[in-house]
């Protein structure tokens, strides 16, 4: 079957949600007493990725959605 000619049954394989930078730097922040939290207070930008696979011809496809 064609990846063309297909229409996609999508099973999703994996789904995750990235951490922001003030989130990495508050869990180093709890490790290390000396860590200061520069500019990154202000970035809470995450993504939102989501990887599919169709049940029927075996199409991958990713999808990659920013969060703010």
């Amino acid at each position: 079957m064609s990846i063309f000619s297909c229409k996609h049954d999508w099973k999703v394989l994996s789904e995750t949600t990235t951490e922001s930078p003030f989130e990495v730097a508050a869990k180093m922040s709890m490790d290390c007493y000396n860590v200061k939290i520069p500019w990154q207070m202000c970035q809470t930008d995450r993504k939102h990725i989501v990887i599919v696979s169709c049940n029927k011809c075996g199409c991958i496809k990713k999808f990659v959605e920013d969060l703010k």
